[in-house]
């Protein structure tokens, strides 16, 4: 970001970035960084996020420069600037972010947040997140950053419209909730791991149990179903006759 250039040349440089973005082709998630990194570049923020909906909050799942802390923070929807953004559909300004009655005090003092941008990721006619720019200092934020804001939240916003395509789904909600989940693939392999026995490969008794009452309450006259309970008497010889591999692969068949 050069402060010394013209605003006009700095506008025209956003928005070249922002086409060559436009082009890229990949998840949503994946394309995020970078673009996050590039608009801090061209509008000169001190900070910039992105917070996807969930229910009634707007949760921050990626985050750059003064904003990167509040990585997984919660806010109100009702009671936000992003939350504003969203229910209007249209860009937010708070030009004094501590004494605007949008914010969120408590995150804009620990964001560091002197003034803000909020600008709504429509995917579909569905306001599904929105992206924030934030700056140390309370400023009045000039045409050219807005409209550059603008611009990265349609680029997101046609990335996801592209991977809801690709997955034949039009819920875009949904969508967004598994691409920018905060649990990550490594913490869904660990809840498998935690839930299944690595020998079988079926639930352990906790889990078990857990599904079988969400299934037993589901449960109707009309459906044909059964529970099963095999107890294996003298199990125990296979392992002290043939070793615990033979008996390992009893279990697994």
């Amino acid at each position: 970001f050069d402060a010394a250039q013209p605003e006009p040349e700095r506008a025209l440089g956003a928005m070249a970035t922002l086409a060559a973005m436009a082009d890229q082709r990949g998840r949503p998630v994946d394309l995020l960084p970078n673009l996050l990194a590039d608009v801090q570049e061209s509008t000169g923020a001190d900070g910039l996020g992105f917070a996807r909906r969930e229910g009634d909050d707007l949760v921050m799942v990626a985050a750059v420069g003064s904003l990167g802390t509040m990585v997984g923070s919660r806010s109100r929807v009702d009671a936000s600037l992003g939350g504003a953004a969203l229910l209007s559909r249209n860009v937010a300004v708070a030009a004094d972010a501590m004494n605007d009655p949008r914010t969120d005090r408590a995150l804009a003092s620990s964001g560091d947040i002197g003034s803000a941008v909020a600008a709504p990721v429509d995917v579909s006619g569905t306001p599904v997140a929105v992206l924030l720019a934030s700056w140390r200092k309370p400023r009045t934020l000039p045409d050219s950053v807005l409209a550059t804001l603008r611009v990265a939240a349609a680029v997101l916003a046609a990335a996801i419209g592209r991977t809801v395509h690709a997955d034949r789904t039009d819920d875009a909600t949904r969508l967004i909730a598994a691409a920018f989940s905060q649990a990550s693939h490594r913490e869904a392999e660990q809840r498998r791991h935690d839930e299944l026995d690595v020998l079988t490969g079926l639930l352990k008794p906790a889990p078990f149990e857990a599904a079988l009452g969400t299934s037993a309450a589901h449960w109707s006259p009309s459906q044909n179903s059964a529970v099963l309970f095999i107890d294996l008497d003298r199990f125990h010889r296979i392992n002290e006759t043939h070793g615990n591999a033979a008996g390992d692969s009893v279990l697994q068949r």
